[in-house]
């Protein structure tokens, strides 16, 4: 019901701010009733977002999962690309939030996400898994994703679809964090 989804983004957003703490005073982020938009500066390297996303996102869900009713359980679908944006008075626009958006429509990300007990379901344009995702392997196992092909509307892309369903292999500076649960 609609106390139900207010509490829902309510968390996400908390659950989101958390996980970029350390860059989220740098972010511009938009709420879009169903979802957020984060936009991260450029001069954060995009293993560094993979690593605050895939660490501590799918501890909060499980955590806010494990601790509601019913109602209020999620999953939630992440999409992650990098291009130029540009923003004006009334907010930002740009191909790489046209393509992100295509990417977290995608049918398989829904169906594995779905057919999956895992909290968080990763998709990453190709641009990320093969300049990141291939050489961040401190944050992530590049053989956890899967190839796929996303076509939305008038897009075809090609994307990259991880299912978290705990820190896949957590960096050092996180082990305190994981330890203290």
């Amino acid at each position: 019901d609609d106390s139900d989804r207010v509490l829902i983004r309510h968390e996400l957003m908390a659950m989101t701010s958390a996980a970029l703490k350390a860059i989220w005073a740098e972010c511009f982020w938009d709420d879009r009733g169903d979802g957020l938009l984060v936009i991260v500066p450029s001069t954060v390297p995009t293993a560094k977002v993979l690593e605050f996303l895939l660490v501590a996102l799918p501890i909060a869900l499980k955590r806010h999962n494990g601790s509601c009713g019913a109602g209020t359980r999620f999953k939630l679908r992440a999409a992650l690309d990098v291009g130029a944006v540009t923003s004006d008075e009334i907010g930002v626009s740009g191909q790489v939030i046209i393509n992100a958006a295509r990417l977290l429509d995608a049918s398989a990300l829904k169906r594995a996400i779905s057919g999956s007990d895992a909290p968080l379901g990763l998709i990453v344009s190709d641009f990320v898994y093969h300049n990141t995702v291939r050489h961040a392997r401190h944050v992530t196992d590049p053989a956890a994703y899967r190839r796929v092909r996303v076509r939305v509307k008038e897009a075809s892309l090609p994307a990259w679809i991880s299912l978290v369903g705990s820190p896949l292999q957590a960096p050092p500076q996180w082990m305190a964090l994981l330890a203290a649960g």
